[in-house]
């Protein structure tokens, strides 16, 4: 389902919030993964007003880095 890319980034942004604070291992891994996919679709849209389908943009950031699905 496409959904507008700046909800997207606040979505991954706040969740890597909460996962940066906890103590646990896998959680810290997760909020850097989400980090990076924002960094990523930073990157590559410049229109943060476009809809995409954020499960493509993520299958096609972890093909192209070949990181670790959270």
């Amino acid at each position: 389902m496409k959904t507008k890319l700046s909800i997207i980034i606040q979505s991954h942004l706040n969740d890597a919030r909460i996962e940066a604070g906890s103590m646990n291992t896998e959680m810290a891994r997760r909020s850097i993964m989400r980090m990076a996919f924002v960094q990523w679709l930073l990157f590559k849209f410049k229109n943060t007003s476009i809809e995409i389908d954020p499960d493509e943009e993520f299958d096609l950031f972890h093909t192209s880095y070949k990181v670790q699905a959270y």
